[in-house]
C-alpha cells in the first residue's frame, strides 16, 4: 500500500496509526498490545518510514498469513525516509475523514486505552487533541507529574498501573499547553477547523487572527 493512500475510513470512525522506523522489538510489543486491547472495528495503520529493519514488515505479513489479525490492518512503506512529520501527515491523509490516534512504536497500551482517550478528545468542542497518561511523558507522567520514569514501579505490571488509574481517576481532563507525542488522539473536526482557520487567514481582504492553535484548540489529558 502506498503512503497517504486512502483506506476507506468514514467520518466518526477512529484509525490507530503506528509510525515505524527501526526498533523492531519495541514495535512487536506495541502491535501485540494494540491488537489485543483495541476494539475490532478500529482500523490499524502502520506507516513504515523506510525502516532499515525488514523484520517488522515480515512480522506483520507473517501475522496476516497465519490469520492472527482480526482487525483491518494496513501497512504503508516509503521508499526513502521522509521524517516523522511527513510520515504522520501521510497517515492523516490515509485516515481522512476519520479521527486519528498516533501511537509511537515504543509504547504499549492496556485494556480500554482507546475508550479513555476518545471521551477526553470530545470533552469540549474546543479540544483538538487528547494525550494518554504514561509512565514516561513529562507533564502526563504518572504516578508523579513531571517525574517521568523509564520503568513502572517495582512489582507493577502495565495492567496493574492502568487499572489503578481507571479506579482512582477523577476524570478531570485538564487542559494542557501541548500534546505529548507518545500517544495523541486528534479529532477530524479539529483538523477541519484548523484548516478552515488557516484558509480564512490567507483570504484576501480579511483580518488576521492569532496564529497560536493552542489558544483556540487546546489539548486535554485522558484519565
Amino acid at each position: 500500500m502506498q503512503p497517504a493512500a486512502e483506506i476507506g475510513a468514514r467520518r466518526g470512525e477512529v484509525v490507530v496509526c503506528i509510525p515505524l522506523y527501526a526498533g523492531h522489538e519495541h514495535f512487536v510489543s506495541c502491535l501485540r498490545s494494540v491488537l489485543r486491547h483495541t476494539p475490532l472495528e478500529v482500523r490499524v495503520l502502520i506507516c513504515d518510514d523506510a525502516s532499515p529493519d525488514p523484520r517488522s514488515r515480515e512480522h506483520v505479513h507473517e501475522l496476516q498469513r497465519q490469520g492472527a489479525v482480526r482487525h483491518e490492518l494496513y501497512y504503508t512503506c516509503r521508499e526513502r525516509n521522509a521524517g516523522f512529520p511527513a510520515n504522520v501527515n501521510g497517515a492523516f491523509a490515509s485516515a481522512a475523514p476519520a479521527d486519528l490516534v498516533v501511537l509511537n512504536s515504543d509504547c504499549v497500551v492496556a485494556e480500554r486505552w482507546l475508550e479513555g482517550l476518545r471521551p477526553a478528545a470530545y470533552s469540549a468542542s474546543a479540544v483538538a487533541t487528547a494525550t494518554a497518561l504514561t509512565n514516561h511523558g513529562t507533564i502526563v507522567s504518572v504516578p508523579e507529574r513531571w517525574a517521568p520514569a523509564r520503568r513502572l514501579p517495582e512489582g507493577w505490571s502495565l495492567e496493574d498501573a492502568a487499572g489503578a488509574v481507571r479506579r482512582t481517576s477523577l476524570c478531570l481532563r485538564p487542559r494542557l499547553p501541548t500534546a505529548v507525542g507518545h500517544c495523541v488522539y486528534t479529532s477530524a473536526a479539529a483538523r477541519w477547523n484548523w484548516w478552515a482557520a488557516l484558509t480564512w487567514r490567507s483570504a484576501p481582504g480579511t483580518a488576521r487572527r492569532s496564529t497560536s492553535p493552542s489558544a483556540a484548540w487546546p489539548t486535554a489529558s485522558a484519565t
